[in-house]
């Protein structure tokens, strides 16, 4: 896809990043938010978030008391699955939810989304069909809202 050069921007070094996260891999759409930075240990799976079906967010280890109450938060559901989402949860309800580990982390949900291609076609339904002409107001005819963050 793009030369392996040294990335020039913050958008370079995402994208040579993701690329690392999806290649090989089958085909599907990557969500990231414009704020993320990464940087990937060597030696991961390449591919490996393109490898469950269905939509898998990229979550980092980090500190529930330093970063869970002001970042999204995956509860796992004990299979590697997310059982919940919790968005700025206080310490206390990140506990109550079994979102914190024995080492007192959190799974921070990094803005990186990788959706396989069913669901891609899927959200594309979405958008030629119910939300065709939404807006962030609503369509015309009723208020309708998709968040993906």
């Amino acid at each position: 896809l793009l030369p392996r050069a040294t990335p020039a921007a913050p958008f370079d070094l995402l994208l040579d990043q993701l690329l690392k996260l999806c290649r090989p891999g089958p085909p599907g759409l990557v969500v990231a938010c414009s704020d993320v930075l990464l940087l990937l240990p060597d030696g991961g799976a390449p591919g490996a978030l393109a490898d469950a079906p269905g939509a898998t967010g990229l979550a980092i280890g980090a500190d529930a008391a330093t970063y869970g109450p002001k970042h999204g938060v995956y509860v796992d559901a004990g299979d590697g699955s997310c059982a919940t989402y919790l968005q700025k949860a206080s310490v206390a309800a990140l506990r109550e939810a079994g979102a914190v580990d024995a080492s007192g982390n959190v799974a921070l949900d990094s803005g990186v989304v990788f959706f396989d291609a069913a669901s891609t076609r899927a959200l594309l339904k979405l958008c030629a069909g119910p939300l065709r002409g939404a807006t962030a107001r609503g369509t015309a005819a009723e208020a309708c809202r998709v968040e993906l963050y």
